[in-house]
Order: C-alpha cells, then sequence, then structure tokens
C-alpha cells in the first residue's frame, strides 16, 4: 500500500514528523517499509501561460511560443507538443531547471530559433502518465507559481507492509482512522451528498440465503460521462500513490 503522506495529513492532520509517523504506524502493526521523497530531482518550474503561438519557420511539427512566467518579459519557447495553444497554462521549466529524470534546461537554438525553456507534460514531471502532450493547468492557477506547490510535490511516498487482515487500511482514510486512534487528532472525513432513495425497480436484488448474506448492496449509475478529465491535483496524487 503506497500514500502520500500530505495527502495522510489532509485526512488527519496530526502534527507528528515524518519519522515519528513512521514509527507511530509501524508500531501501531502497519509496517512501513520506506518512506522516498516524491520528487527531489523537480526545481525550477513555474506555471506559464502560453500567450502567442506561430509556426516554426523550419520546422512543420515545432511551434514557437511567446510564455508569460510572471517576469516583465514573456520567454520565447520552442515547442513540438501538438496540443500547444494561445491561452493555455502549462507547467513550464525555466533555463537552470531540473527535471525528475535529471535533464536540466539550457538556453539553446532549435532550428535557428532560440527557445528559454522547456514547456512540460505530466509524465516529463513524473506527476501524471499522460505524455501525449503538454499537461493543460486549471485555469485559475497564478502564473509564475512553483509547480511543486501547485502539485504539493513537498511531500514523501509512505509504502506499508499490511498483512492480510488490515484490509481496513487499503485507503487513505483507513489509514486516517487508526492514526487518529494513535494520535487522538479527529480524522476528517469527506463531505458525501447523501443519495436519493433508490426505486425497487430500478435494481432488483434477490437474497437467496439471508443467513449467509444479510445484507447486499446495490447501485445503478446513470449519466457517467466518461470524457471528463480527472483534475490535475486528482492526478498528480493518483500518480504519487500509483493508482491507475
Amino acid at each position: 500500500m503506497k500514500f502520500s503522506e500530505n495527502w495522510l495529513r489532509s485526512a488527519c492532520p496530526t502534527t507528528l514528523t515524518t519519522d515519528e509517523l513512521s514509527n507511530a504506524l509501524t508500531m501501531a502493526g502497519l509496517e512501513v517499509e520506506s518512506v522516498d521523497p516524491v520528487s527531489k530531482n523537480l526545481n525550477g518550474v513555474v506555471v506559464g501561460l502560453i500567450t502567442k503561438t506561430r509556426p516554426h519557420p523550419n520546422a512543420d511539427k515545432l511551434k514557437i511560443c511567446d510564455v508569460d512566467v510572471g517576469e516583465v518579459e514573456q520567454l520565447q519557447i520552442v515547442c513540438g507538443a501538438p496540443n500547444a495553444a494561445e491561452g493555455m497554462k502549462v507547467p513550464t521549466a525555466l533555463v537552470n531547471a531540473q527535471l525528475p529524470n535529471g535533464l536540466v534546461i539550457k538556453r539553446a537554438k532549435l532550428r535557428g530559433e532560440l527557445s528559454l525553456g522547456m514547456l512540460c507534460s505530466g509524465r516529463e514531471l513524473e506527476i501524471a502518465d499522460d505524455d501525449s502532450g503538454l499537461m493543460s493547468l486549471a485555469n485559475d492557477l497564478t502564473v509564475g507559481s512553483d509547480i511543486r506547490d501547485v502539485f504539493d510535490l513537498n511531500d514523501n511516498i509512505f509504502t506499508l507492509k499490511l498483512t492480510a487482515n488490515r484490509g481496513d487500511c487499503l485507503s487513505i482514510m483507513g489509514i486516517a482512522r487508526e492514526l487518529q486512534a494513535i494520535s487522538g487528532v479527529d480524522a476528517q472525513y469527506p463531505e458525501v451528498e447523501e443519495l436519493s432513495s433508490i426505486k425497487p425497480k430500478d435494481l432488483s436484488v434477490n437474497i437467496a440465503d439471508e443467513k449467509a448474506c444479510p445484507l447486499y448492496l446495490g447501485l445503478t449509475m446513470r449519466g457517467v460521462n466518461s470524457s471528463v478529465k480527472t483534475p490535475p491535483h486528482i492526478r498528480s496524487e493518483e500518480h504519487t500513490s500509483e493508482l491507475q
């Protein structure tokens, strides 16, 4: 079981340090196998706003983008992503930025045009699996904000070695309940909208043996839109916790 330390702290705001938290969970029977930083090598990446795009004069698949990163002057960045568009907010690696794979961004000329940075996909930042194009950020983010703060990357990933009888801790809220018992700090349960009762004609359940199965719950879901993209901050939490 892997989970984000910050995600757990949002569910149970304990004041224990990372080491104290690791030791407390282990002593409670939830053995902590490892604690690893989410992205220790990522720095110099900020929220950028693409204000203008134009074709590269010497390459059909490249674009030249003017990018606002919150400084006095905008940056010219050459980009090959097919979804690069004006008005889009994207992760922007500045000159001398370092990516998780160890790449250091340098001032460069790409096919004869100056490029002062790099526009990034989620996979290049190791905060999402999608590498089909640039990672589109929420419009309400402030230009120039550090990506580490946007995605809460000043974080650690805990890996637990759970025994077969602790299936209750295969979720953040399950571990938060355990942490509540350890620390005395109340867990913060998410607000869930109460569902209206389901009409019998919508879902029919027949229990053949009520002693063997005293309760069976079912739910009909309609109107699911599978084309809607999961918000970036949720994708980041899923990715760091290795959830698909």
